[in-house]
């Protein structure tokens, strides 16, 4: 039974077979460059940067990490925020001996000439005409820029040596549109849960819990310029650091995210937990 059986598979197989070469015979000649139909591949998911300004002696400032906590409940990995300890109020004195502030920090306040805080930049792009925003304007911004679309896709992954505490970031840039040439990638190292004094309206917490604090600017305070960028290619890049001994790995993000030199604004931004 199993010989007949395998012979009828045989039989049928042939006569497919021929049925086939007498189709294709029959065809029309396809000319060679109709062979591929180019097709666009569709754009990525815009994910939102917000830059919140802020200082440790800010007394409005732990508002505007409520508020972030908020968006970022409602708008998941979509929303990427960065504190960024800058100005008057992030100046150690007296009790106050944390520092936070780092080079990349005041060079971005200086540049953005932020005065007021807390305040927010959302993908460094304007809104209603404003790029500084209150923090009542914060949520308004996230839905405006959260419906966009974005040319490009990153994607970030990390190699973690504990001995020498070097972390070798791989950061692939996908190119899924035509878009501006004049494009620089950035990449910060940011800390989360780091515990120390805050003004919290009229008083002085003790024991506040820092998150999402801007530790370094890894790739230099304004990145570097990225080449090649076409359509439907890969950009990568590997960068090696040292994390400092103080910072906790475990605590760490990588924020990556590419902008335009001419105005700075955030083409696309993206997150790895470390």
């Amino acid at each position: 039974m199993k010989k007949n059986h395998d012979s009828t598979q045989t039989y049928v197989r042939l006569a497919t077979f021929i049925l086939m070469l007498l189709f294709v015979s029959a065809c029309d000649t396809i000319d060679k460059n109709n062979y591929l139909i180019p097709m666009e591949l569709p754009a990525a998911k815009q994910k939102v940067l917000i830059e919140d300004y802020t200082g440790m002696k800010c007394p409005n400032c732990p508002k505007g990490a409520t508020i972030i906590d908020s968006l970022k409940s409602v708008f998941g990995e979509n929303i990427i925020p960065v504190s960024i300890h800058s100005g008057v109020y992030a100046q150690p004195s007296g009790i106050f001996t944390k520092d936070f502030r780092t080079e990349a920090g005041t060079a971005y306040n200086s540049y953005f000439g932020v005065e007021a805080y807390p305040t927010g930049i959302v993908n460094r792009n304007l809104y209603h005409d404003k790029l500084k925003l209150d923090i009542w304007e914060w949520n308004g911004a996230v839905i405006h820029h959260t419906t966009q679309e974005s040319p490009l896709g990153i994607s970030i992954s990390g190699i973690w040596s504990e001995g020498n505490r070097n972390l070798t970031l791989k950061i692939d840039i996908s190119v899924f549109r035509e878009t501006t040439p004049d494009l620089k990638l950035q990449v910060w190292l940011v800390e989360d849960s780091i515990v120390a004094l805050q003004v919290n309206e009229s008083k002085i917490e003790k024991e506040y819990v820092h998150n999402r604090v801007l530790r370094g600017a890894i790739n230099g305070t304004w990145g570097e310029t990225l080449t090649g960028i076409t359509k439907n290619t890969i950009i990568s890049k590997t960068i090696q650091y040292n994390i400092p001994e103080n910072f906790i790995y475990e605590k760490c993000s990588i924020v990556a995210f590419v902008y335009k030199e001419k105005d700075k604004s955030v083409v696309q931004v993206n997150e790895l937990k470390l």
